[in-house]
């Protein structure tokens, strides 16, 4: 029997109760959209933190390629004045092997003429001599 009986508060209006009963189903609504919105934003939160570490790990591979970019730059460089300085070399090198060349040139030159008016001279002598008697 006492389950039955229903004790109203000396202050409070029976349909005020009645309104309150109705706030309190409105109240497990509200919780659940509360939890449901909870659970969004944890998704949220989630999605964000992927995205935010995905952003890092890309910015972090871009450092790592420029860098490998600039050290291949550099190396590149290193090599082509390796290169040139080798071309260099060589071309001193080849310069003076060519005026070697012609110097030797020109001493065989120099010889031949010089072995020609020594041949000039003494057929001259020769005939000189042949001429007298």
């Amino acid at each position: 029997k006492e389950e039955d009986v229903v004790y109203y508060d000396t202050c409070e209006d029976p349909e005020q109760l009645q309104a309150n009963d109705n706030l309190g189903l409105t109240h497990d609504t509200r919780s659940v959209e509360i939890k449901k919105m909870w659970r969004q934003v944890h998704q949220l939160e989630t999605k964000r933190g992927r995205i935010c570490a995905r952003r890092s790990y890309l910015r972090n591979k871009q450092d790592q390629c420029e860098e490998s970019r600039r050290a291949k730059q550099q190396q590149e460089r290193e090599n082509q004045e390796r290169i040139q300085q080798h071309h260099s070399i060589q071309l001193k090198r080849d310069q003076k092997k060519e005026a070697a060349r012609r110097k030797r040139e020109w001493v065989n030159q120099e010889r031949q003429k010089t072995l020609q008016r020594l041949r000039a001279f003494k057929e001259v002598v020769i005939n000189a001599c042949y001429c007298d008697f």
